[in-house]
C-alpha cells in the first residue's frame, strides 16, 4: 500500500486465490520506506485485509516479508528494484526454514530477485532450490512500452528474456494475460529463449479478474439503479497513473480542445484522478491544464481511487477515456465496464479487448489527435449518446462474468500442473 497500478491489483488477486487453497505461504514484496522501517529493512507484514478470506474460521498458512523501498509509485527501470531484489534476505530464517515447491513471481523484478537467492543459496544460505519451478507470471511487456529509451528498451529485453529463461530451465513456466502479450514476449523480446521440447503447454494465458471488492459494489448498485442508464451520468473519466505511457497528455488535450463552454452546455464534468509516476512535475502540469481550463467544474483527484470512490465515480461516468497506446490490460476498463461506464481506447494494443471484443468498447487511433477530439466531441456533445449506452450496456455482463473465483481455479489448476510434472522430472 498504496496501490498505484494494475500490477498491483493483479498481484492481490494472485494471493487471493493462493491464499484460499490453505497452503503454506511466504510472500516476498515491498512498501514505501517510513521512519519505522527505512529503505532496505525487511519486516513481517499483514495481510492486506481486502485479501483476508470472509469466513474467519479459515486462516491462511501465509508469511509475508516487506522490504521498504525509498521510492514508490513506479514498476520500471527506474523503479527501486535494485533494492527489493538487493535486500538482506538471507538474514531471515523464514527462508531457510520454508521448503519451497513452486516460485511464483511477478514481472521479471522477481526473477531478478530469484537469481539473488540462488545466489546466496550457493553460500550455505538454504532460500531455494534451483531445480524449484518458476513460474513468470507476467503482469506487463515493459519491451512493449511506448517512448523509452533506447537503452532502457535494451535492458528490458535482457531482462525479460532471462526471467523467460528462468522460467524453461527450472521446469517452470510462463503466464501471460493475453495473446498479445504472449507473442510479444515469447516472439520479439524473448525469441532467442526457445522453451525446451514439449513445453510449449507450459505457457498459459489467464486475464486478470475483475476484482471482489469492485465486483460486489457493481452488483449491490446495479440492483439500486435499476435500468436507467442515463440517470445521473456526467463524467468523462480518466483513472490511471499519471504517467507518459498512459498518454495522459490526449486526455488533457481533449478537455482544452472542447473547451469548458461546451462540456458545460453538455452536461459533462472532467475527472482526472490517478497517483503520479516518477516524474511529478509532469503530472502537476497535468492537473493544472485542466483546472485551468473548468476551474471548479472538474475533479482533480491525486491518488489511486480506492473500490468505494471507484464505483462512486464509474457509476456516474458518461466516458471512461484510456489513452494508452499499448496496455497490458488495462483493469480500469473493465472496472469501469462493470458500473456501465463505456470506454473510448487506442485501435490496438490493449489487452482489455480480450474480454471485450467488438460493440463492448469504442476504438480511436490515439496517436491521432484530431480523430481523438473529434470521437470524443460525437459521443458526449453530438449524437453519439445512444451509441455509449449500447456499448455499455453490452460490457457490463461481459466485465462481470470473469470474476475471482474463475479466476482462481483456472490458475490454480495451472500451477497444480507445473507442480506435479516437475515431480515427474
Amino acid at each position: 500500500d498504496p496501490i498505484f497500478s494494475g500490477n498491483g491489483i493483479y498481484s492481490r488477486s494472485l494471493l487471493r486465490a493462493l491464499l484460499a487453497t490453505q497452503q503454506p505461504l511466504l510472500v516476498l514484496c515491498a512498501h514505501p520506506a517510513s521512519a519505522a522501517h527505512p529503505p532496505g529493512t525487511i519486516h513481517h507484514a499483514p495481510p492486506p485485509p481486502s485479501c483476508l478470506p470472509k469466513h474467519p474460521s479459515s486462516h491462511p498458512q501465509a508469511t509475508i516479508l516487506a522490504v521498504s523501498l525509498p521510492t514508490w509509485f513506479s514498476t520500471d527501470i527506474d523503479s527501486a528494484w535494485k533494492v527489493f531484489a538487493g535486500a538482506d534476505w538471507q538474514s531471515r530464517p523464514e527462508l531457510a526454514a520454508f521448503d519451497t515447491e513452486l516460485l511464483l513471481g511477478v514481472d521479471w523484478h522477481a526473477a531478478e530477485l530469484r537469481l539473488r537467492l540462488l545466489a546466496a543459496s550457493k553460500k550455505n544460505y538454504q532460500m531455494l532450490r534451483a531445480e524449484v519451478p518458476f513460474v513468470y507470471s507476467v503482469a506487463r511487456v515493459y519491451a512493449a512500452m511506448q517512448g523509452i529509451a533506447a537503452t532502457d528498451l535494451k535492458k528490458y529485453m535482457a531482462m525479460e528474456s532471462n526471467a523467460v529463461e528462468a522460467a524453461w530451465q527450472s521446469g517452470g513456466g510462463v503466464k501471460c494475460l493475453t495473446a498479445a502479450d504472449e507473442k510479444l514476449l515469447l516472439e520479439d523480446v524473448a525469441a532467442i529463449v526457445s522453451p525446451p521440447a514439449g513445453r510449449s503447454d507450459h505457457v498459459i494465458r489467464i486475464l486478470p479478474p475483475l476484482r471482489g471488492d469492485l465486483h460486489e459494489l457493481a452488483l449491490r448498485y446495479a440492483r439500486q439503479d435499476g435500468g436507467d442508464w442515463d440517470s445521473g451520468r456526467q463524467f468523462l473519466v480518466s483513472v490511471v497513473r499519471l504517467a507518459p505511457e498512459k498518454n495522459v497528455e490526449r486526455f488533457v488535450e481533449v478537455i482544452e480542445a472542447l473547451g469548458a463552454e461546451a462540456l458545460r452546455a453538455a452536461g459533462v464534468v472532467p475527472v482526472l484522478a490517478g497517483a503520479a509516476g516518477l516524474d511529478v512535475e509532469r503530472a502537476a502540469a497535468w492537473r493544472a491544464r485542466v483546472r485551468a481550463v473548468c476551474g471548479e467544474e472538474c475533479i482533480v483527484e491525486e491518488k489511486f481511487l480506492g473500490p468505494e470512490r471507484m464505483a462512486e465515480v464509474m457509476r456516474g461516468g458518461l466516458l471512461n477515456f484510456h489513452g494508452a497506446m499499448y496496455e497490458a490490460y488495462g483493469m480500469t476498463i473493465v472496472e469501469a465496464s462493470a458500473f456501465g461506464c463505456p470506454s473510448l481506447v487506442n485501435v490496438e494494443g490493449i489487452g482489455a479487448t480480450q474480454l471485450l471484443s467488438d460493440g463492448m468498447v469504442v476504438k480511436v487511433e490515439m496517436d491521432d489527435r484530431e480523430k481523438v477530439v473529434a470521437m470524443v466531441r460525437r459521443l458526449l456533445i453530438g449524437d453519439g449518446r445512444a451509441m455509449l449506452r449500447e456499448v455499455a450496456q453490452r460490457a457490463k455482463s461481459k466485465a462481470l462474468s470473469w470474476d475471482e473465483t474463475a479466476f482462481a481455479s483456472k490458475t490454480m489448476a495451472y500451477l497444480d500442473d507445473i507442480y506435479e510434472r516437475s515431480l515427474k522430472g
